[in-house]
């Protein structure tokens, strides 16, 4: 077996090893198998499996934040904050929400001719699903994920990063201390490689993946060759529209968090700032000065910001201030490496006069940088919000609800916020995706639960009468099927009662084949 070496991203030293597995396969059989049993379980027994789930979490939350620091370099009180207790309410909310959500419901029939009948909609589990999760968030966003479709019924191949493997190692280990069945989640770690086969595999028949776009679209084409259900969460390039009214002071605090939180590596991230001219200069100062205030340092130690992940997306970073210099844009502060704590601490960086035509304003940025330019009108502002191909969150940051509503209507963005930004992910009853590139289907909440079942259509007939469209066909099927038409062209109540009325010749006809007083109760509320 070949192995995955971890290592600090704030000493560069290895902090443990993990194997790639070799016989994969076998491994999806071991949880594939499992599908019916689990499905089967009630919803009882698996609410008292998250129960103990919820215990689990809140005993290890210390040892997972602290991990997390370790491991993906993000302070340990942003990693309680940001992963282990939007994990621990997501628990919460499937608990308390999620019976009700999966029950099965009446299917009320529309069609008056179907009313002696009897319909319902189920909600059944896909089966084996493969999740494959980043490096950014290691521990929220796929314990959220497989929470879910565990919570549904579902079984899980789960592939965490090769850049944070032994926090995915943990994840597992937290459900199977909580009393999970081990053929409920299997971990499989690797690469490239490793995920294709996992994808390709006939035995997935889902896949949830959040990463880049390059990524997303292979999984999708892989996917498409036995048609599966994808969900894919694949980044932004976020904007943030600051109105004349917005308080200074606040707006700042606000987008400077809401763009260097994880030293910016977030996908939901604030990467272009918008600002009214009237206000320019002053949330520009304001925002300096908040930038400046940030402590970088070991992200075990009492700091708002610690090291970069990987160096690879440091050097992405790096090369769009670098092509933002070139073409005209100015420092005000960082923009470079940190070297006396690291050569993975970016300095959190503002940069102005900056334009449409420099990589930070169209291309994602996933590092600590803030570019901001003005506008002049409202259009301007969501002209050029939506000039970029991702479409995942943004903010718009004034005192005026009609503004702020009048120009959230006009973004696209799968999840937009006023006055704030990112913490949305954190609440369970929202839902998490985006739209254009930014990717495909939704996670978290009712809707994000939903995605995780087929939904199955169940009607049952048990009045004994053939039904009035089944062979033979008669000319009298033919004259009522005329007048059912015209029923449904010209529902009003006066061509209700005249139609009724040349329906009685008929009522023999009918009364052998339908629950008459039910199908006329129906019509006159059609």
């Amino acid at each position: 077996m070949s192995e995955i070496i971890s290592t600090n991203p704030a000493t560069g030293r290895e902090i443990g090893r993990v194997h790639v597995p070799r016989d994969i396969p076998s491994i999806i059989e071991k949880v594939h198998s499992f599908n019916q049993k689990w499905s089967e379980t009630s919803i009882r027994e698996r609410k008292r499996l998250f129960l103990n789930l919820k215990k689990v979490l809140f005993k290890r939350y210390e040892e997972v934040a602290h991990l997390i620091a370790v491991e993906q370099g993000k302070p340990v009180i942003e990693a309680i904050l940001a992963e282990v207790l939007s994990s621990l309410d997501a628990v919460h909310y499937l608990l308390k929400k999620g019976p009700s959500i999966l029950k099965s419901r009446p299917a009320p029939h529309f069609q008056p001719l179907f009313a002696g009948k009897r319909a319902r909609y189920r909600f059944v589990p896909y089966g084996t699903w493969a999740v494959i999760s980043p490096w950014n968030y290691p521990f929220a966003i796929p314990f959220i994920q497989i929470a879910h479709l565990l919570f549904s019924g579902n079984t899980v191949v789960f592939k965490p990063s090769p850049i944070t493997p032994l926090i995915g190692e943990k994840l597992v280990q937290l459900f199977l201390e909580a009393g999970f069945p081990e053929e409920t989640i299997a971990i499989i770690h690797g690469g490239a490689k490793e995920g294709e086969a996992i994808i390709t595999d006939e035995r997935v028949q889902a896949v949830v993946f959040t990463g880049s776009v390059p990524t997303g679209r292979r999984i999708m084409e892989l996917a498409s060759r036995k048609p599966k259900k994808v969900i894919l969460e694949l980044g932004g390039k976020d904007p943030a529209i600051v109105l004349p009214d917005a308080p200074v002071e606040r707006t700042a605090r606000g987008i400077v968090w809401g763009a260097i939180m994880n030293a910016g590596q977030t996908c939901a991230s604030i990467e272009r700032v918008y600002v009214h001219r009237d206000i320019y200069s002053r949330i520009v100062d304001a925002v300096v000065e908040e930038v400046r205030r940030i402590r970088m340092g070991n992200p075990l130690e009492e700091v708002d910001m610690g090291p970069m992940t990987v160096d690879f997306q440091l050097k992405k970073v790096l090369n769009q201030v670098e092509d933002a210099k070139k073409k005209g844009a100015q420092i005000l502060t960082g923009g470079e490496v940190n070297p006396d704590l690291g050569p993975l601490f970016m300095e959190p960086t503002v940069l102005v006069n900056v334009n449409r035509e420099m990589a930070v304003m169209k291309e994602e940025t996933f590092g600590p940088l803030i570019p901001i330019i003005p506008f002049d009108s409202e259009q301007e502002a969501v002209e050029m919000a939506n000039d970029i191909p991702y479409g995942l969150t943004a903010s718009i940051w004034t005192g005026d609800e009609e503004s702020a509503r009048r120009i959230a209507r006009k973004l696209q963005a799968g999840v937009i916020t006023i006055n704030s930004h990112v913490y949305s992910f954190a609440e369970p009853e929202s839902i998490w995706g985006g739209v254009k590139e930014s990717g495909v289907g939704r996670t978290h909440g009712r809707f994000g639960l939903m995605e995780t079942v087929q939904i199955q259509y169940m009607d049952e007939d048990y009045s004994g009468k053939p039904e009035i469209w089944w062979y033979p066909y008669k000319k009298t099927l033919e004259e009522l099927t005329a007048m059912w038409l015209e029923l449904m062209a010209n529902p009003t109540p006066v061509d209700k009662v005249r139609i009724m009325m040349r329906l009685s010749s008929r009522i023999g006809y009918l009364n052998r084949h339908l629950n008459l007083p039910r199908v006329i109760w129906k019509t006159m509320w059609y």
